[in-house]
Formats: C-alpha cells, structure tokens, sequence
C-alpha cells in the first residue's frame, strides 16, 4: 500500500502542477495495437500537441505495471503441427509487454499551437493474451494524463479439413471404389479405371489470430502440378481468422510407379507448410494400364505429328507459288533479254554485210 499512496502522491504533485483547466495535450485518448504475433513487435508513436496561448514543457512517463489476461491456449493437436514459427528479435534489451527503444523522444517543448510525437511505445507479446498498460504524460498545462495502452499477442495456425476433420496426410487410392478387384480383368472396367481422375475437396482454415497471406501453392517445389499432381488455384489466396477457403486437388496416374509420394506447400511470407500427399495404384493394374497409357501417348503423339506435317504442307502452299512465279518472271526477262541482244547483233551484221560490197564496188570503178 506504501507503494501505491507514494503513486498516488507523485501524481497529485503533477497534477496541482497544471495551469490550466479542461484541456488536453493528447491527440488520442487510447493507443490500441493491431494483433502483434508472438515474438515480433510492433511500435506506435504518442502525439501530442499545445493547445494554449502559452509554452508548454511535456514528459513521457512510462508505467511498468501491465495487466495481461483473456489468455488463449490451443486446444487442436492439429494447430500445433501447422503453426508457424514465431520470428526471432536479434535485440536482447527488447523486453515483453510495453517498453520504449533507447532511442525514445521522453520530451518536448511547445510553442502554442504546435504538435510533437513522443516515444515510439514498443509492444512485443510472448503468448496469446490481452496486454493492458498505461504511459503518463506530465506537463505544464494540464499537470499530467493518462494514456491507456491495450494490444493483443496473436499467432499464425492453419487446419486443414478434409470431410470436416482434420488432416495430417492426403492419400489418393486408385481403384478403390471396385468391391472385388477380380473384376480390375475385364476390360471394360479397366478401361476406365486406366482414366480415372481422382480429385479431394479440402479447405484451408485459418485458426489463429492473424491473417494468412498464402502467395503460392505448390507440389514439391513445382508450380500447380507435377508427376500426376494438380492443384485448381495455385496462384495464392488470403485467409481472415476464423474463416476458411476451398482448394481441389486431383492426381491422374501415368502408371510408372505404384506409389507415387508428394508434398502440397502452402507458400507463406512466414514460411513453407507442407501436407504429405500419397497415390496408391493396385499392382494387378499397373501393367496393363501402362499399355493403354502408352499406346494413348502414341496416338496423342501421331496425331501432333500429323498436325505438324499438315501446318507445313499448308505454309508450302500458301508461300511457294509466289516464289516460283517471281522466279519464273526473272528468268523470262533474262531469255527476253538474251534474244533481243542476239537480235541486235544479227541485225548490225546484216547491216554491215551489205554496206560493205557497195563500199568495195566504188573502190574498183575508181581505180578503172
């Protein structure tokens, strides 16, 4: 109690200290955190301001008396094998609950109508629980005010329900819906089994405190699907507390093994959380279904072969006429062009044949 009257004593001290009456220094009555994880911290900023006609001189007073109750516990087993880890703060002076940094603004000095910020107050949580608090901020004009701290200690979890129950695995079993596996022979019924998609509903429930901000599915570090696998929405998703999303995910054997083994991965910021996936072809099934899956791969694999021998033939015929034409004009200018040059030199040799004896007769009778 000793304690507690000398409290009580100081701030009546401050409080008598105060000039004026009815006013209020603080910008906001109650800092309240947003949902801080388990290990990490947060930090807010006081602000205040001078709303007199006069200087004022204010100090932050950080109270060390906290109050933490409304404590949550997990209660799911499965909680605890998909909760992230809480990251870790390299500051060792960093201490749980409210604190200030060391290098905190404790005090400020006012001109009227002026506005400072005090602190940062530095909230790191060590369980789930309801923090309460309280800093004071002592001054010239009011004397001294209180400012309420409240903040919440949370934690990433994540469920995933299958059937509305948990689960710790996903397993595709092929074949598992024939009663007698005598009839897997006939192949009417293997011909549809070889083909069979099977595809799981399950949903993403978030049950911690905080958001889940999942940026990518993936199956064993592959985008979407790899080696049967596929997942429907691959490109991320966000999940609030308490709510829950739906996801398909399907397998399509190509019968190169009876168990083929894989992980789902749910890609967050905070790390990686894999769901181990399993699919089980029955041995009685494996030989002849790699047949028929071979021989459709074969078929597949002709029929874009014959694609692409046809998308050939059509680009010859679109773009070789012209070629040839072009062609064909070029060379029947060089043959116009050949005969009109022989043509030429036929006709200047006829020219000069017959100017030549006229030329030689003239010659003769002169010298007669």
């Amino acid at each position: 109690m000793g304690a507690i009257k000398a409290d009580d004593t100081i701030l009546g001290q401050w409080r008598s200290h105060g000039t004026s009456d009815g006013i209020s220094v603080l910008m906001d009555h109650e800092m309240m955190f947003p949902v801080v994880q388990i290990g990490s911290q947060s930090s807010k900023w006081i602000k205040v301001h001078n709303p007199s006609l006069e200087c004022a001189a204010m100090q932050l007073v950080v109270n060390s008396e906290e109050i933490i109750d409304h404590c949550k516990t997990v209660t799911d087993v499965s909680e605890l094998t998909f909760s992230s880890k809480s990251p870790e703060i390299n500051s060792t002076e960093t201490r749980f609950g409210f604190s200030l940094s060391d290098a905190a603004i404790t005090e400020a000095h006012l001109c009227p109508s002026e506005t400072a910020l005090l602190g940062p107050i530095v909230f790191r949580p060590s369980n789930r629980c309801m923090w309460s608090s309280m800093v004071l901020i002592r001054n010239n004009l009011s004397g001294v005010e209180m400012l309420p701290l409240r903040a919440h200690g949370g934690r990433q979890s994540i469920v995933l329900l299958e059937k509305s129950k948990p689960a710790w695995k996903l397993e595709f079993n092929l074949g598992s819906n024939v009663q007698n596996k005598s009839t897997m022979i006939k192949q009417e019924v293997l011909s549809s089994l070889c083909s069979q998609q099977l595809t799981k509903e399950i949903h993403v429930r978030n049950s911690g405190d905080l958001p889940l901000e999942i940026t990518k599915v993936k199956i064993s570090g592959a985008d979407c699907g790899v080696d049967g696998f596929t997942v429907d929405n691959c490109k991320g998703f966000s999940v609030a507390p308490s709510e829950s999303i739906r996801m398909f995910i399907s397998f399509q054997a190509d019968f190169s093994s009876a168990m083929v083994q894989r992980d789902l991965e749910l890609v967050m910021t905070t790390g990686i959380f894999p769901i181990p996936m399993t699919a089980n072809i029955p041995v009685c099934m494996l030989n002849q279904c790699r047949k028929s899956y071979l021989r459709s791969a074969h078929g597949k694999l002709l029929v874009l072969s014959f694609g692409a021998l046809t998308l050939l033939v059509l680009v010859f015929i679109r773009y070789a006429p012209h070629t040839l034409t072009v062609s064909s004009q070029d060379h029947y200018i060089k043959i116009d062009d050949r005969k009109s040059t022989i043509f030429e030199e036929n006709r200047k040799s006829t020219i000069s044949k017959t100017l030549k004896p006229s030329f030689l007769h003239q010659s003769s009778k002169k010298s007669r």
